[in-house]
């Protein structure tokens, strides 16, 4: 994890932008969290939703949500992944 300085836009402060590499947000494609559990041992479905770079890893923690707004399925949720050569082997 690293931060960032970066001179104001107004009021003469400096603005410290944390760069959060360990905690990036990603879109879980799945109508419930209870869908999302049911997927273990199973390719991770998701939606890429970064600008600055890809969020998914085949190996590690994911941490996102369904946003249904973006999905058009399912209510909302939020998830902690984690994954193992691309499958899913827990979900928090």
């Amino acid at each position: 994890m690293g931060s960032k300085s970066i001179a104001p836009i107004t009021g003469g402060f400096i603005i410290n932008l944390m760069i959060l590499k360990d905690f990036i947000m990603i879109v879980f494609n799945y109508p419930s969290k209870k869908a999302l559990k049911e997927s273990i041992g199973k390719k991770l479905a998701y939606i890429e939703t970064s600008m600055f770079g890809l969020e998914y890893t085949a190996n590690g923690t994911l941490t996102g949500a369904n946003r249904p707004h973006i999905t058009g399925q399912g209510k909302e949720f939020f998830a902690n992944v984690t994954m193992s050569d691309g499958l899913i082997i827990e979900v928090k």
